[in-house]
């Protein structure tokens, strides 16, 4: 069986792969973003080299940062320099702990850092 979008590159099973997971985190971003209107929450989503919003333009925050854990920072600093009161943190990854406290003094007084996994999250 063959999908009609499937481009004309693929050649190997990791070629697909790669193909269908580009294509998954785009609809999940687009479907937060559209979850996120119409709950009319503020959110920032950012996928691949892109970034918007759901009560802004985020333009300025796209990257082509790969590590998710720089940008999660960048996103919390340019919150708080929009004005934003609390900013939540989530991450099992001690790296991002860490570049939070690197970043402590440019966040807003209200940040709180959530860890763990699965249940325990």
């Amino acid at each position: 069986m063959q999908a009609l979008d499937k481009p004309g590159t693929i050649k190997y099973c990791s070629d697909l792969a790669d193909h269908f997971v580009v294509h998954l985190t785009e609809y999940l971003a687009s479907k937060t973003l559209e979850k996120g209107c119409q709950s009319k929450k503020c959110m920032v989503v950012a996928w691949s080299c892109r970034c918007e919003a759901t009560h802004m333009d985020a333009s300025h925050l796209a990257s082509n940062h790969e590590e998710a854990d720089t940008k999660l920072l960048l996103y919390a600093v340019d919150a708080t320099i929009s004005g934003t009161t609390s900013v939540e943190i989530m991450s099992p990854d001690t790296d991002v702990f860490v570049l939070s406290l690197r970043r402590f003094a440019q966040l807003c007084q209200n940040t709180t850092f959530v860890t763990g996994r699965g249940e325990h999250l």
